[in-house]
């Protein structure tokens, strides 16, 4: 894959447009995760209410699941929705 911009370190390079690109950066984690029932979209009674997922490796993992996270923007935690 092939970045145009600014070499910061080995693993950022800031672009032209100033994105910041970073390689080499775990974003995804396996095991029991708890969510909320808003996190999950889970049209609930109680949209504070608590869920346990088990993310399993094969999933998490998955080419397709890793594919999907190329170029997209991430925030730090769960950005606050909008009512």
């Amino acid at each position: 894959m092939t970045y145009y911009g600014n070499r910061i370190s080995p693993n950022m390079v800031k672009t032209d447009e100033g994105f910041l690109i970073c390689l080499n950066v775990p974003i995804a984690r396996t095991g029991q995760q708890e969510y909320t029932n808003r996190d999950l979209w889970n049209d609930s009674a109680d949209p504070d209410g608590r869920v346990m997922v088990n993310r399993v490796e094969n999933e998490v993992f998955a080419p397709a699941a890793i594919a999907s996270f190329e170029g997209k923007p991430v925030t730090d935690g769960h950005p606050r929705l909008l009512t």
